[in-house]
This record gives structure tokens, C-alpha cells and sequence, in this order.
């Protein structure tokens, strides 16, 4: 039985038929572009075809100028500069990018990336200290800091200058530092608001060339655009606009450039001329992210900041192993989460405000993710140690998790994120009184339209069309990610026997068919007729195609 509700598209077939002509693409490609609203034959071939020329002008990027003049003075006069990012992949390449960049031409610089369980996000009192006392002048923040303002006020009073590069929403009064570089600031001029902490470095340090160049051999930022892509496609942040071009060109760096660290990555996931972007973004980005910080070290910074070979090798077998008790900790933890949920009342239909205590890492915020996707509703994992502790929060998109936050601030020692995923801190007196008056918020404030599971249908699929050209045909849209889902069709109707048992694995003529499974006790088999709502590159493949959904046929 359907476990969704299917929403078909509505297209224009002549739309469909002036962008197949015009743009040289397939039936299946022109439909997807039409019923996602790119009608224009320009725009789709902008779309299709990302050109760097294409990101916005540096200039407009908020307090751009005073933030290159003060690192531009601090690597004059030879300052001690400590990069300090969010220990997630953004984070992780945003640190990799500004301390790339910087080492490239000399710099004094140094990173450190806090381990966020027992450090918190960003600055603190405590790391500012250790900075102070490593002779650290000027701190730029990567992925981090705009809800820094207290911390960086008391940096200040210690002497110690303050850039801040961040894309998370800013807070109503910003922080007293040199600058602030954050395009979601409410008086940006730039005109995409919506980049990567990692995309938002990566344009920081270009303009910094740009004006190094004055002075003398600007840093060539060789590989950065790749590890841009990473992280971009990691924060799940939209894949359109200039993100669309940071990850579409950053991708082909990674391929095609013989860079140590992407050579290494290459060499052991399994990536070839075949794999689809997505694939190579997906296994490369796992990796990145496996390992905790330590003392400020992170395995994968250090990683994506090798030069030879050996060492890169070493580190990647760490990441191996850090990986490996990762996952093992996700999935206990998913364990203990899910047989919680059987416990406590989960059933208000608007969201779910939970407590699950000492769950390892970062693992919080996975569990949120999984339950998200199940449920189709925000969900809140609230894990203490003691007498403090953390939330990670997870949405479909429709609800604002930040504004939630924001109408709550009073419960948190900080907060922070975007709107389908964030986070808090919370000390355990104000932890009882915040969930119930959550709840309370979500049952007022979540739209029901929200929490209804649909899937958005591009088209229809001919039985015929479902070949491996076809697929191979849709690549021209990649990279898939948030906002570019991967195209979505509705077989419809498809006549008994059309779906065949293959060695124990269904398949339609040359594809595979994966995901949702077929079979079920209210009796489908192959030898019934059925509607099946499928989506191509199935974890990557362009040999199968993910059944979402399916219903007999009438």
C-alpha cells in the first residue's frame, strides 16, 4: 500500500519539447527541468552548464574590506592568526580552506577546532585563554562565531582582534568584532544568501588573493573549490546558485586534480569515471567527518591539509578506524533512542521533544535526523552529562527551527543553526520546563501541512525509458542534494511479469531495482500489476533506481 501521498507535476509538453531541441538534452531531463520550475532556456542552460563567472561580487559581501585589512596587517607584521572552525566537514574544509590559504604564502597561522560534546561551538573563555597564552593576536572564525558575542567581547579585552566568517542566522545584535562576514546579515547586499560556512570561506579567501596579489604571490587556493564542494554538500545547504557551482565545479577538482589528499580519498572509496557525483561527494564526505577533535586537532583537517603521500595514508587509516567505532556508536545510540521513544508519549502529531542522557559524541544529532525522516516531524533529543548538556534539533523544511530556538533563548546558555537543523545548550534545572513548553510551541506553530509525507512527482516514466542511457541522460542535472532532489517518476500501471527476479534481486529490463521493498503480506508478488513512484541513482549507481513508493495497480 502507498505509505505517502503522490503529488504529479503538472508540465507544459511544449515546454518540455522547446527545452529537449534548444538544449540538445533528453525527454527525461527537459520534464525534470520544466515541472522544477526552469522553463527558460537560458536559465536552464545556466543550470545545467554552471559557470564560475557566475558568483556574486565579492565586494558586496558584508564587512569584506575591514576584514582583509586587518588580515592583511596581521600577515604584514607577522601575528600570530589562529583560524577556529565547527567541528562538522563545513567546519572542517572552512578550517582547511582559511588555513590552506594562509600557510600557502607564510603566514603564522595555526587552527583549532573544538570538540563540540565537551568544548561547545566556536569560542569560549576557555579557548580564548589558550590562545592568549600561545601569543594569538587575531582569531577568524569559520562556520562559528556569530553567536559569539560575549566571547568575543571578552577576546577584545585580552587583545585579541576578532573576524568573523559564519553563514548561520545572525542574532539581532551582532558581535563587537573587526568584522562580521556573514551574507545572511540583514543589511547584505551580496545576492545569495544561502552559501556553506565552507563557501563563504572559500569567497573570503578569494578576495584576500585577490588583494594579496598587490603585494606579492597570492595564494592559488589549488583544491580549496573541492573542498568547498564537501562541505557544502555536508551541511545539506541548497544545491542551487552558487552553491550549484561551487559543488559542481569543486566535484571535477576533486576527480581530476592529483592533489594529495583527493588522491588518497579516491584510492580507497572506490570512486571511478563511472561514479556519479553524488556517490564520490557521499563516501568522501563520510570519511572527512569521522573523526572527533582532539586538543584542536581533527584527523580529517589534518587529512585535507596533506602534502605527501605517506602522511596522507596514515591519517586516512585513523579516519578508517575512527569511522568504524563511529558508526558502531550511531547505531547503539539509535538503539537507545528508539526503545525510549517506546516508553514516553510520542504521539502529538506537531513534533516530538525527547530525552535520551549520555549519548556518546555527536550522535544526538543523527538520531534527530533518523527520527525526522520517519516521523515527518521536528523532532528535539535533548542529551545531559551532569548538570549541563545539549539539544540537537532536526525539521522537514516548513518550520523554523532557529526561530523556535529564538522564542526559547531564555532556557539556553547558547543556541544556534538553521532552520531544518539546530542546536542549544541547557543546564538540567530549565531542561523539564523547555520541553514542555516546546511542545507546546510546535502543536501552535507547525503548519499540518508540515508533517504530511508527500512525494513530489516530476513526471512520468515509460516503462521503455527506464534504460541505463536514460538514467545516464539525468547526470546533466547533478549534483543532487537539498533543493536538487534527484529526479522522481511514476511507473504507472506496469503489466505482470514486467518486473522479474533476478538471482534474488528485482530488476527491470537492465536496472535494479532498490529501497522500498516489494514484497509485502498484503500480497504483491512479481506476477501483479503495480504503480511504483522510483527515483535514479540509487547510493550513487546508475545501474539502479530507488522505489520510494508503490501500490497495486487498479
Amino acid at each position: 500500500m502507498a505509505r505517502t501521498s503522490w503529488e504529479l507535476t503538472p508540465i507544459d509538453k511544449s515546454l518540455v519539447k522547446r527545452l529537449m531541441y534548444g538544449l540538445g538534452v533528453s525527454r527525461l531531463t527537459a520534464s525534470v527541468l520544466v515541472a522544477r520550475g526552469i522553463t527558460d532556456e537560458d536559465k536552464a542552460r545556466q543550470f545545467i552548464e554552471p559557470d564560475l563567472d557566475d558568483l556574486g561580487d565579492l565586494a558586496l559581501i558584508p564587512d569584506i574590506e575591514p576584514a582583509l585589512k586587518r588580515l592583511n596587517d596581521a600577515v604584514a607584521h607577522d601575528e600570530h592568526i589562529m583560524v577556529i572552525g565547527h567541528d562538522d566537514v563545513d567546519g572542517i574544509t572552512s578550517v582547511t580552506i582559511v588555513f590552506g590559504g594562509l600557510r600557502e604564502i607564510g603566514a603564522d597561522v595555526s587552527y583549532y577546532i573544538p570538540d563540540s560534546p565537551t568544548e561547545g561551538i566556536g569560542l569560549s573563555p576557555e579557548i580564548i585563554d589558550k590562545f592568549k597564552m600561545s601569543g594569538v593576536s587575531l582569531v577568524i572564525t569559520v562556520d562559528c562565531g556569530v553567536s559569539n558575542k560575549d566571547e568575543v567581547a571578552y577576546a577584545s579585552s585580552v587583545g585579541i582582534d576578532t573576524i568573523i566568517t559564519d553563514h548561520h542566522e545572525p542574532p539581532d545584535e551582532l558581535p563587537p568584532a573587526v568584522a562580521v562576514v556573514n551574507v545572511k546579515r540583514h543589511d547584505s547586499k551580496y545576492g545569495f544568501r544561502d552559501l556553506a560556512g565552507c563557501g563563504i570561506a572559500h569567497r573570503f579567501m578569494e578576495a584576500f588573493a585577490e588583494g594579496y596579489r598587490k603585494i606579492g604571490t597570492p595564494p592559488t587556493l589549488e583544491g580549496m573549490l573541492g573542498m568547498a564542494a564537501l562541505g557544502s554538500y555536508a551541511d545539506r545547504v541548497p544545491l542551487l546558485g552558487e552553491n550549484r557551482i561551487i559543488v559542481y565545479h569543486g566535484v571535477r577538482e576533486i576527480v581530476s586534480k592529483k592533489l594529495v589528499p583527493f588522491s588518497t580519498l579516491r584510492s580507497h572509496i572506490w570512486v571511478d569515471d563511472e561514479s556519479t557525483m553524488s556517490e564520490v561527494l557521499l563516501k568522501m564526505v563520510h570519511m572527512v567527518g569521522a573523526s572527533r577533535s582532539r586538543e584542536g586537532g581533527n584527523l580529517g583537517c589534518e587529512l585535507l591539509l596533506s602534502t605527501e603521500p605517506d602522511d596522507a595514508e596514515e591519517v586516512f587509516s585513523q579516519l578508517v578506524m575512527e569511522s568504524e567505532k563511529r558508526r558502531e556508536m550511531a547505531r547503539k545510540s539509535l538503539g537507545r533512542v528508539m526503545g525510549r521513544l517506546k516508553e514516553i508519549d510520542s504521539t502529538s502529531p506537531k513534533g516530538l521533544v525527547m530525552r535520551v542522557d549520555h549519548l556518546p559524541g555527536k550522535t544526538a544529532g543523527y538520531c534527530a535526523a533518523r527520527l525526522t525522516d520517519t516521523l515527518h516531524k521536528p523532532v528535539i533529543i535533548i542529551s545531559m552529562r551532569g548538570e549541563t548538556g545539549g539539544g540537537e534539533a532536526r525539521s522537514p523544511k516548513g518550520f523554523d527551527l532557529v526561530e523556535g530556538l529564538r522564542a526559547h533563548k531564555d532556557f539556553f546558555m547558547s543556541f544556534g543553526g538553521h532552520k531544518q537543523a539546530a542546536g542549544f545548550s541547557i543546564k538540567q534545572e530549565k531542561v523539564e520546563e523547555f520541553m514542555k513548553s516546546f511542545t507546546l510551541y510546535l502543536d501552535e506553530k507547525v503548519d499540518p501541512e508540515v508533517i504530511q509525507k508527500k512525494v513530489k512527482i516530476d513526471d512520468k516514466l515509460d516503462v521503455g525509458e527506464l534504460t541505463i542511457d536514460g538514467i545516464k541522460s539525468l547526470l546533466v542535472l547533478e549534483p543532487f542534494g537539498q533543493e536538487n532532489r534527484r529526479p522522481v517518476f511514476l511507473l504507472e500501471s506496469l503489466r505482470p511479469g514486467v518486473i522479474k527476479d533476478v538471482e534474488g534481486t528485482w530488476r527491470i529490463g537492465e536496472v535494479t531495482l532498490t529501497g522500498e521493498k516489494l514484497e509485502s503480506e498484503d500480497g504483491w508478488d512479481a506476477g501483479e500489476g503495480v504503480s511504483m513512484v522510483v527515483s535514479p541513482f540509487s547510493d550513487g549507481s546508475i545501474k539502479a533506481v530507488e522505489v520510494i513508493d508503490w501500490k497495486k495497480a487498479k
